[in-house]
């Protein structure tokens, strides 16, 4: 096998971001895993902000929305990479979700939080959560779905020379999107 099938819940759910990153990257649907919460307190080692994380949970109902991406093998170094492998996230190759309304099991790779890199008083950057949340609406996720991730509390990134802001700001382009600021 060449390619490997990815799971993405957050900054990587807009198309471009992710094709930036690993060309290959071809959507094959949307996708969910039940019985986890989006949450943004996985401390990023690159610029102290909180990233998206899936966060394990009991409550009823709970579901995370995500995309289900094929990629070619020869750019999971590239991810890796991108996601912080061995940097807070670790590499789950056999993550269990749900693709499209008919429901399929698959089994994909994606990357989870390591638990000394979690602190619930982190909170996104406003350009990453934006990414989060135009990946949603490309994907046509549920509206309260979209709406619970626009009520995160966000941290206005006065760093403009960012490299990762940088990176964001190409990716709404591409993506036709002129203000992300619009998202919120």
């Amino acid at each position: 096998m060449t390619e490997f099938k990815y799971f993405s819940y957050g900054s990587n759910l807009l198309s471009e971001r992710l094709q930036a990153r690993c060309p290959s990257a071809k959507l094959l649907g949307v996708a969910k895993v039940a019985g986890y919460q989006l949450e943004f307190s996985k401390l990023s080692k690159k610029d102290g902000s909180g990233k998206a994380m899936p966060f394990a949970t009991q409550r009823p109902n709970a579901i995370i929305h995500g995309a289900l991406f094929e990629i070619s093998k020869d750019q999971l170094r590239a991810l890796d990479r991108a996601e912080g492998c061995g940097y807070g996230y670790d590499r789950i190759e056999d993550f269990s979700i749900y693709l499209g309304d008919d429901a399929e099991h698959v089994e994909a790779t994606t990357y989870l939080a390591n638990a000394d890199f979690i602190d619930p008083c982190l909170q996104p950057f406003d350009w990453y959560l934006a990414l989060v949340i135009a990946g949603a609406q490309q994907h046509d996720f549920p509206a309260e779905y979209i709406n619970a991730i626009r009520r995160v509390n966000r941290v206005k990134d006065t760093r403009l020379e960012r490299k990762g802001r940088a990176d964001a700001l190409e990716a709404f382009e591409k993506a036709g999107i002129g203000d992300f600021n619009s998202l919120f």
